[in-house]
C-alpha cells in the first residue's frame, strides 16, 4: 500500500511537471485570439469546486498552480490606459496600455503558486487568490492575484460582487490545462471600485453593477 501511494505521488508530480512544460512552450509561442468560455458552465463548475473544498475542509489549500519566474507590473497611470474586453484579448499576451473592467462572480479561493526556475534549479512559493470574473459583456475568465498581504485561508474580504479594474491584464496558459487565465503579480495593478461611486462607475461603463 505504501509503495502504491508513493508511485501515485510520483506519477502525479510527473504529470504536473509535463503540464507546466507544455504551458511554458505555449506561453513562448505566437499570440492567438482568446477562446470564449461558456459563462454558465464555468460558473456552475466553480461553485461545485468551491462546495467540494468546503465539505472536505480544505479551503486553506484550495488549489496549486505552476509558473515561471516571469512577472509583470504596469507602470502607466490609469488615465493613460484604454479599456479592453475579454473578447479582444490574445494569449499569451500582456495587454500593454489597456485595462479590463470586471466583477468577481463566484466565491474566491486561495491558491498556491509554485514558481519554477529550471536553469537555477530553484523553486519558490507565493500565495494568492483565484476567482472567476465577468467583463462588461458578460464573458468570463479565471484570474489569479498574487502577492497580497492577507491571511491565506481568509478570502472573505473579497465578495462575489466585487468590482475591479485590472491594469494591463496578462493572459497566459496555466499548468492546469491549455485553458488560459489572467495572472496579476502586482497589487498596484488592481483597482477596487467603490460600488457607491456612481460617477466613477459611469466613467468606466459599469453602472449596471
Amino acid at each position: 500500500m505504501y509503495l502504491q501511494k508513493m508511485h501515485s505521488k510520483i506519477a502525479h508530480k510527473d504529470v504536473q511537471w509535463a503540464q507546466w512544460k507544455e504551458s511554458e512552450r505555449l506561453n513562448h509561442g505566437p499570440p492567438k485570439p482568446r477562446q470564449n468560455r461558456d459563462a454558465l458552465e464555468e460558473e456552475l463548475t466553480w461553485k461545485m469546486w468551491s462546495e467540494q473544498i468546503d465539505s472536505k475542509g480544505q479551503r486553506s489549500t484550495a488549489g496549486v498552480s505552476y509558473s515561471s519566474n516571469e512577472s509583470h507590473c504596469c507602470t502607466t497611470s490609469f488615465d493613460e490606459l484604454k479599456p479592453i474586453m475579454l473578447s479582444e484579448m490574445k494569449v499569451p499576451m500582456i495587454h500593454t496600455g489597456r485595462y479590463l473592467v470586471c466583477q468577481c462572480i463566484c466565491k474566491p479561493l486561495p491558491i498556491i503558486n509554485i514558481i519554477e526556475t529550471p536553469a537555477e534549479k530553484c523553486r519558490f512559493f507565493s500565495c494568492g487568490i483565484s476567482m472567476l470574473i465577468q467583463d462588461l459583456n458578460g464573458d468570463v475568465e479565471e484570474v489569479g492575484i498574487f502577492n497580497y498581504l492577507y491571511e491565506f485561508a481568509n478570502v472573505e474580504w473579497m465578495t462575489s460582487e466585487t468590482i475591479m479594474i485590472i491594469k494591463e491584464p496578462w493572459l497566459l496558459y496555466t499548468s492546469q490545462s491549455k485553458i488560459p487565465s489572467i495572472k496579476v503579480d502586482s497589487p498596484s495593478d488592481i483597482i477596487f471600485v467603490d460600488s457607491a461611486d456612481e460617477k466613477f462607475l459611469d466613467k468606466i461603463g459599469a453602472m449596471k453593477w
